[in-house]
Parts: C-alpha cells; sequence; structure tokens
C-alpha cells in the first residue's frame, strides 16, 4: 500500500507492506530513493508505523531522500527512451531477420544492467533500451548477434560465420562495443 507522510513539511512517499512472517518494523531506502517499510499484519496501528517511519526517516542521511523527487521524472525519461528504442528496434530487427532468413516470437526492451540483448530458447528476443543511444553500426551489430542465436544458440564457429555474413568486422564491433560502451 503506498503512503505518503508529512514530515517537518515535507512530503515522503513510502510502500507499507505487511507480512504474515514479520516480527517487527522494518524500513529500507533502496538506491533508487524509495522507501519500504515491512510491519507485521496483526499489532500494530498505522499511527504506530507511522511514528516509526517519521522516525526513522529524521535519521537518514537527506542526500540518499532527495533522490525520490527526481524519480517520477527519470521515471518518464525512462519510459520515452524505452518507446523510441522499441520503434529503433523494431524496425532493424525486421530488416535483419529477412536478410538472416530467421524468425523470432517475441521482443522485449528492458532495463539489463549488464546485457546489451539476450536471446531465450523459446525465441524470444530481449534487448536494453540504452541500445538506442549505441552508434548505428554497433546497435545493428547487437541485433544481428541475437538474432543469430535464433539458429545457432552458443558462440560457436557457426554462429560467429553466420554474423560475419553480414558484419565481416564482427571482431572490431565487439570489441568497440566492450571497450567504449561497456555496461557493467
Amino acid at each position: 500500500m503506498n503512503r505518503e507522510l508529512n514530515i517537518k513539511g515535507k512530503k515522503y512517499n513510502y510502500k507499507l507492506v505487511r507480512r504474515s512472517n514479520c516480527r517487527s518494523l522494518r524500513l529500507r531506502v533502496y538506491q533508487s530513493g524509495e522507501i519500504s517499510v515491512s510491519a507485521p499484519i496483526w499489532g500494530l496501528s498505522l499511527k504506530r508505523i507511522e511514528k516509526f517511519v517519521s522516525s526513522a526517516i529524521l535519521n537518514i542521511d537527506p542526500k540518499v531522500l532527495a533522490r525520490q523527487k527526481k524519480l517520477p521524472e527519470q521515471r518518464q525519461n525512462y519510459l520515452q527512451l524505452k518507446e523510441k528504442a522499441r520503434k529503433l528496434i523494431l524496425s532493424r530487427l525486421e530488416i535483419y531477420s529477412q536478410k538472416l532468413g530467421l524468425e523470432y516470437r517475441q521482443v522485449s526492451i528492458r532495463n539489463q544492467k549488464t546485457r546489451w540483448g539476450s536471446c531465450s530458447k523459446e525465441g524470444n528476443l530481449n534487448f536494453n533500451y540504452r541500445l538506442y543511444n549505441l552508434p548505428p553500426r554497433l546497435l545493428d551489430y547487437v541485433i544481428v548477434h541475437e538474432l543469430c542465436h535464433l539458429k545457432e544458440f552458443n558462440h560457436s564457429k557457426k554462429f560467429w560465420q553466420l554474423v560475419a555474413s553480414i558484419f565481416s568486422d564482427y571482431k572490431q564491433l565487439k570489441k568497440d562495443l566492450k571497450e567504449k560502451y561497456n555496461l557493467s
């Protein structure tokens, strides 16, 4: 349940989760600035919980809590960029899937921390929304790389030959992606 608490003239949003296996109150502040409070299902009034939250928030570094104000704006920017990435990736996927004669099932655009893309054995493709910011040739390389996994679900010699049928300079592209645009 999403709640809002006014502490010393400032509004703080937090998520209250009542758990059957929880014996005491626990407050967490995530890296994003989101605040979550776990509480037992029975035995604690909302007034008691809010008193705990108020006390805990006053002891948290203000810089951590400042992130909360940025969240809605960041979320909006992410959603806009994700939609732009989806359109771009789908248009490029269409071109390369026809060139390679490969069919895919579903495409997901995600906020992946360590991968540009992935392919499932079911034929689903996942792409990082940050691909939108890559140079077009590297974007296309990632798309071709994942499409090739539909035929060769490994990094064997056959797989790289298939990638090379579109990008003969795939080794350089792979190196550029890792050195200049590493996600991790």
